[in-house]
């Protein structure tokens, strides 16, 4: 190894050290709830929320489409896919095909 690759690599060590002995952020608040629930679609059945910006839909099984009052940005999602919801308006969950969907928000 040359010097200059000597004097990299220690301040590449010394960084890491750095960054290991000061934690990566300070919590100045109790951490959210997180709350779960599960929801069964038959085909063609639908469930309406009225507000849920900031949670996250998960399709476990089948297929479902999301629409927003007043917004052309629809989602559809199959199984294994999610959609975090960046809207505060009402939102309109459709079973394209019999589903299973995990909801997740924090309380």
């Amino acid at each position: 190894m040359t010097a200059a690759s000597h004097l990299v690599v220690g301040r590449l060590l010394t960084s890491i050290v750095s960054l290991w002995s000061h934690p990566p952020f300070v919590r100045v608040a109790e951490p959210a709830r997180l709350r779960l629930a599960s929801v069964q679609l038959e085909q063609y059945d639908f469930r309406s929320l009225p507000s849920f910006k900031g949670g996250t839909i998960r399709c476990l099984h089948g297929c479902v489409w999301l629409t927003h009052d007043g917004d052309c940005r629809d989602v559809v999602l199959e199984a294994g896919e999610f959609h975090v919801v960046d809207r505060d308006t009402r939102l309109v969950v459709h079973a394209l095909a019999p589903s299973l969907l995990s909801l997740m928000w924090s309380k």
